[in-house]
């Protein structure tokens, strides 16, 4: 049976997840279809418990924050690459934050310290993807390939710029932090575990985009770039990468990298409730 306790905290998370994605929707962050998404996560990852559920909005509040920041400059210089900004879709939504919510689902089940790990490291991977890309654009610094380090366009997949490292590694952090912070107490203080597992998965995140993220081409503009009409309104054809590993593919593989290696560290080193 379903405890009150549970039933109350469901009750908290709908209301809450109301509020901020209703908020977030006015703002042009969420299309509607995102904004249910995030009710739908936000709600149901309450259960799991409180400290999910303040993980979850430390992710949510922090990617508005930074897409709102310089959002008119960082639209100017990636648009030849990124279709146009409408705000994060329900898919968007659901591939950031679908892995940590189904590692709330194992907490739930199972109260063992692993899934805590796992989760706050897929949520790590995501934050520091997030950051890693908005202040990278931001800096307007030329990035280079993480593969073989050579300037590519503004917004391409695979790009790095050293902002947005530090970026990256910000973002791991202040999750980590915020793991520790709202941790059940049986878990001994090491956030190191979700800084490393949130780095290593958004790596994985720039690692994929270089290599065999699906990316398109225009024959007009004799240019790379992730968008299906180009701005020259020419349709561009798939030029490299597996057509249907995606971004939102890709970002749920890094979220899923980052769970994975924030569940085999902690097994290694914190020990069983």
């Amino acid at each position: 049976m379903v405890s009150e306790t549970a039933i109350a905290r469901l009750l908290v998370g709908i209301i809450a997840a109301v509020a901020v994605a209703v908020f977030a929707r006015r703002r042009g962050s969420l299309t509607e279809e995102g904004m249910w998404s995030a009710i739908a996560l936000g709600s149901v990852i309450t259960v799991a418990g409180y400290g999910w559920a303040f993980l979850l909005l430390t992710f949510f509040l922090t990617s508005i924050g930074l897409s709102e920041w310089r959002r008119t400059e960082k639209e100017e210089a990636t648009s030849a690459i990124l279709p146009d900004d409408i705000g994060r879709t329900g898919a968007q939504v659901l591939a950031n934050g679908g892995v940590f919510g189904l590692c709330g689902l194992g907490w739930l089940l199972s109260h063992h310290p692993m899934w805590w790990y796992a989760g706050a490291g897929a949520l790590a991977a995501a934050t520091a993807d997030t950051w890693a890309t908005e202040i990278g654009i931001a800096s307007r610094r030329t990035p280079v390939s993480i593969v073989g380090f050579q300037p590519i366009a503004t917004g391409l997949s695979g790009g790095v710029t050293w902002p947005g490292t530090v970026g990256l590694v910000a973002g791991a952090t202040l999750l980590a932090l915020a793991s520790s912070l709202l941790n059940p107490t049986w878990i001994h203080d090491s956030p190191w575990i979700v800084a490393l597992a949130g780095i290593g998965g958004a790596l994985t995140d720039s690692l994929l985009g270089a290599t065999l993220q699906s990316v398109r081409y225009c024959d007009y503009c004799k240019e790379w770039t992730e968008r299906f009409v180009h701005r020259c309104e020419y349709r561009t054809r798939p030029g490299r990468g597996l057509s249907w590993l995606t971004n939102n593919v890709v970002n749920a593989v890094a979220t899923a990298v980052g769970a994975l290696f924030g569940a085999i560290i902690s097994l290694v080193v914190v020990p069983g409730p």
